[in-house]
């Protein structure tokens, strides 16, 4: 509602002072009119002057129009979405339905974000200004229209760099929304050496974990330097998921060729581990 306010630093009773000093400058002006013209021409001039007065005091007191306008301020909120090659692996694992049958993860990523009669993506465009992006290697910038096409083809996950990215490009005053299945392949980073975020993050675990089975090298360290047809030795650790208690072959290659091959039983406990080998 818009409103008129007076600025003017004249007390009410300065102005009230002022108006009857007008009014009674007016009656004498029409007593004094009327001695020389007619009633009527005499009122006509008596209400000219005093619409002159009228509007020199209205300007005296310094007026000024408030416009009150109430705008919503929406939020900012970043959805990240891992479109990696391990989000087109089957999500569950239900082996009653064929592997073709079967939803990826990115597949539920999609249903989460897409499906239902009011779909998230919408709930979420509606109260918040909404920046979509997908990452594999790099994080890129992708449309709501194109949600529907997501590919998991993405050659590597760098999970921490498109999350520090994302925000990065974010500002102070908004939040991550983080679909992953957390299986990252970036360089190894210790939590005590990474810098805090600026935005929250809201991570979304996509997959099921019941009977995830899955077996990597996670790092190998070699000597500086090495002899050419001498032996020498290197450290590598193995992380496992859902092979707890179980053997497992290792294979060493140098291009095609198999250069040296063994066996490691992993530990009953915990099933998640990093185990060191020795060669």
């Amino acid at each position: 509602m818009d409103q008129i306010i007076f600025l003017s630093p004249l007390p009410w009773w300065a102005v009230l002072g002022i108006g009857l000093g007008i009014l009674a400058l007016l009656l004498f002006q029409l007593r004094s009119l009327r001695e020389r013209l007619t009633t009527a021409k005499s009122w006509i001039l008596v209400v000219l002057r005093g619409v002159v007065y009228g509007v020199l005091l209205f300007f005296l007191l310094s007026p000024g129009l408030i416009v009150q306008q109430t705008t919503r301020l929406r939020r900012s909120l970043t959805v990240v979405v891992d479109v990696s090659q391990s989000m087109s692996l089957p999500a569950g694992a239900d082996t009653a339905q064929g592997p073709g049958s079967r939803p990826t993860r990115i597949d539920l990523v999609k249903e989460k974000l897409l499906g239902g009669k009011e779909p998230l993506l919408h709930r979420l465009a509606r109260d918040y200004e909404l920046r979509l992006y997908q990452f594999g290697d790099e994080l890129e910038t992708v449309t709501p229209r194109s949600i529907s096409e997501l590919k998991a083809q993405g050659s590597g996950t760098r999970l921490w760099d498109a999350v520090r990215e994302a925000g990065r490009r974010s500002g102070p005053n908004s939040a991550i929304v983080l679909f992953s299945d957390g299986i990252t392949d970036g360089e190894p980073t210790r939590a005590a050496e990474t810098p805090s975020l600026p935005v929250p993050v809201f991570a979304v675990g996509v997959g099921e974990t019941r009977g995830y089975t899955d077996l990597r090298i996670t790092e190998v360290n070699v000597p500086d330097f090495a002899f050419r047809g001498r032996e020498f030795k290197f450290d590598f650790s193995v992380q496992a998921h859902g092979l707890a208690g179980k053997t497992v072959p290792l294979y060493f290659n140098r291009g095609k060729n198999l250069i040296l091959s063994r066996r490691e039983k992993l530990d009953p406990e915990p099933d998640d581990h990093d185990r060191p080998g020795f060669i």
